[in-house]
């Protein structure tokens, strides 16, 4: 994450350089210089921390849950899309009983 917040920050080197530092600890080689370092930053983060849950909010963080989920099913040939509106959770009824002023997002 650190990386990304480097890279975000226009701080390229030292952004290669925390990413290199966890393929270094891996025995990957190292990355050198990329016009898409979001990408490759992205993906490095996506292949340390298989199984453990962050690819989702990773996705939401960054904005491309529609593009990478729709892109999955449909190269799976699954009539299958996912709307904006799906990515909000409910509010819990329980709130909208304390104040009317509250809405129920869309879809729920």
């Amino acid at each position: 994450m650190s990386a990304e917040i480097e890279n975000a920050l226009g701080n390229t080197s030292l952004a290669l350089e925390r990413l290199n530092s966890i393929r270094r600890r891996s025995n990957v080689s190292e990355v050198t210089l990329t016009t898409d370092l979001d990408a490759v930053i992205a993906e490095e983060r996506r292949l340390e921390l298989v199984g453990e849950g962050h690819r989702w909010f990773d996705l939401l963080r960054t904005g491309k849950v529609i593009e990478v989920m729709n892109a999955h099913f449909e190269e799976r040939g699954q009539n299958i899309t996912v709307p904006e509106f799906r990515l909000l959770m409910p509010i819990p009824q329980s709130q909208i009983d304390t104040d009317p002023a509250i809405k129920q997002n869309p879809g729920y």
